[in-house]
């Protein structure tokens, strides 16, 4: 399986994230200054309006936030990191060529899983309820990928979500993640640490392809959700009319 999967991986040939990226994980291991982190994200002006946007949410208390040095210290920065690894992820995406699919279908289910994950999180307490918005918003780049591969891969031998994760950690994405996706459909076979965040995710994708997919028991006893609680946070996202253009977070 692995071997297919790096096969796919190659075949498909997303491009690594750009060096801006590597370059804020090494200042932030230095543990170096924000103000020399806030200079770093000040040479990409989008990406630094987009961090600014993201400290003025009500995540953030609707703060009156104008530099990119404020926006820093309010997020944190290993959330920034998460969230600009994820933006340039969005990017690359978004500019892919040749996809088979309807990539606004996509995009829509994706945003949906994103907000399901973390409403649900939100509703167990869970500590890392806004990471589990970018397992969600992720864990169907496998299909996205399966889109871009020849017809003679044996597309029926690999696992959507095995795929997921491989790419995600070539993109250096957080354990955390990676692992929530890969065995989503298998949430309790992953290490402990994990099991949580996976079930989330395993259940945000029975939720999503309601006719493929029964919630696993035992994500459903790991979670202590119930079906009534998992339904009325799928209407709730269902309500906000997801355009697949824009993150609600």
């Amino acid at each position: 399986m692995k071997s297919l999967t790096d096969l796919a991986l190659k075949t498909a040939q997303l491009p690594s994230l750009p060096e801006l990226v590597n370059d804020l994980q090494i200042l932030i291991d230095q543990d170096k200054e924000i103000n020399v982190i806030a200079e770093l994200l000040a040479t990409d002006a989008s990406l630094s309006a987009r961090v600014i946007e993201l400290a003025n949410t009500a995540f953030y208390g609707n703060q009156n936030v104008t530099k990119i040095f404020d926006a820093i210290h309010l997020i944190g920065l290993s959330k920034l990191l998460l969230m600009v690894r994820t933006a340039y992820t969005i990017e690359i995406l978004k500019s892919v060529d040749g996809a088979r699919i309807d990539m606004r279908k996509f995009w829509i289910k994706s945003y949906t899983a994103a907000l399901i994950s973390q409403r649900l999180g939100n509703r167990i307490h869970y500590p890392q309820a806004d990471s589990l918005y970018t397992s969600g918003l992720l864990m169907y780049i496998g299909e996205l990928i399966y889109s871009l591969l020849p017809p003679h891969i044996q597309l029926d031998k690999m696992d959507p979500f095995e795929l997921a994760a491989a790419q995600l950690s070539l993109w250096q994405f957080p354990s955390f993640i990676v692992e929530s996706i890969r065995y989503t459909a298998s949430p309790v076979l992953t290490a402990d640490q994990f099991a949580l965040p996976a079930a989330v995710v395993h259940i945000t994708d029975s939720v999503i392809n309601k006719e493929q997919v029964n919630p696993d028991e035992e994500a459903m006893l790991l979670t202590q959700l119930t079906e009534a609680e998992i339904d009325n946070i799928y209407n709730e996202v269902k309500s906000l009319g997801v355009s697949g253009k824009k993150p609600l977070n």
